[in-house]
């Protein structure tokens, strides 16, 4: 099982990565985990509203 980092960011356009995070995470059995420059609520082009796992100072 591996890990995949997904960016998240204000105004991004969340259905581009809607199809691949389900394909890797339920087919592939990867871990999905959601980061972004600040632990806060990213709100995206559709209105939907993220919380990142972690932030991107963690990480690095």
């Amino acid at each position: 099982m591996g890990k995949i980092l997904i960016f998240i960011f204000e105004g991004m356009t969340d259905y581009e990565i809607t199809f691949i995070t389900h394909l890797l995470g339920a087919d592939a059995g990867k871990e999905i985990i959601s980061i972004a420059y600040e632990d806060k609520l990213i709100k995206s082009r559709s209105g939907l509203l993220y919380k990142p796992e972690d932030s991107h100072g963690c990480i690095v």
